[in-house]
């Protein structure tokens, strides 16, 4: 497994992968005055599934409120995790 040292780094490998798959819709949540505080940092739409991934470092945590934020997401039927790796984000899609 890839070992980042830069959350940024892990989102373009996010982005590369989510670009090659066939109907698929993606975009990185910018938290500003107007965004729902806690979502997480990449959200796509695969084959009518929403997908939802909070980047982390292996040594970073999700915050309390991302982590609430995560659990409604799955709740309501989405597919949201924090994740530290692309393996991670395939296996979340391609089991999903």
């Amino acid at each position: 497994m890839k070992e980042y040292k830069l959350e940024k780094d892990l989102n373009k490998d996010i982005y590369k992968y989510l670009s090659t798959l066939k109907n698929c819709f993606y975009w990185k949540n910018h938290g500003n005055a107007y965004s729902r505080i806690g979502l997480p940092d990449i959200m796509a739409i695969h084959d009518g599934k929403i997908y939802c991934f909070e980047c982390k470092l292996k040594t970073n945590k999700a915050t309390l409120i991302q982590l609430k934020v995560i659990a409604i997401i799955n709740k309501c039927g989405g597919i949201a995790a924090v994740v530290h790796s692309i393996e991670e984000v395939k296996r979340l899609i391609e089991g999903g």
